[in-house]
């Protein structure tokens, strides 16, 4: 487990936030880590952030976060609750082309797969009864516009792992 927490934080936005973090592809995961510290100790700004009566968006600050590995798919869903979460998944080709209205299945037991960390925003099951994960990705053109689905556990066939290998909840300044 792997938990960290704010010192004095100044705004930044969130380009700065992801020019000063370094690149998602590490098997460790160290550096999901090293990106929420950055983001602790200089804080960021959102798009989606309330306004000020001025127009400017309201500053958004993590008070502290805890990362888990294989996090049982209800803590995840709980977490949601609060708001988005990351997440480092198993990943094989079928991954990057997947289309809107798929749901990524991930890697079999044998498969070849790569590490990579997304943004987990929602929940869902399709009208087929398929239990899925709604994920922000940082390609744009990926699946429906940089969001798409991935297979929750239960919805997997029996015993195979679920397709998050870690989970980092942050939890927000007041």
């Amino acid at each position: 487990m792997v938990s960290g927490y704010a010192q004095e934080a100044t705004e930044v936005t969130p380009k700065t936030f992801m020019d000063n973090v370094p690149n998602h592809y590490d098997k460790s995961c160290r550096t999901l880590d090293i990106a929420f510290r950055w983001g602790l100790a200089n804080g960021t700004v959102s798009d989606l952030a309330p306004r000020d009566a001025m127009g400017n968006p309201g500053k958004i600050y993590m008070k502290s976060y805890v990362g888990k590995a294989n996090m049982d798919e209800r803590e995840v869903m709980k977490a949601l609750w609060d708001g988005p979460v990351s997440a480092v998944l198993r990943i094989t080709p079928a991954f990057f082309r997947l289309k809107k209205g798929e749901i990524f299945e991930g890697a079999a037991e044998n498969d070849a797969y790569t590490l990579h960390s997304l943004l987990v925003v929602g929940y869902g099951e399709s009208k087929r009864g398929r239990r899925y994960f709604e994920l922000g990705n940082c390609w744009g053109g990926w699946a429906d516009g940089g969001y798409g689905k991935v297979m929750r556990k239960s919805s997997l066939p029996r015993g195979r792992s679920s397709i998050f290998t870690h989970v980092f909840i942050p939890t927000m300044m007041e």
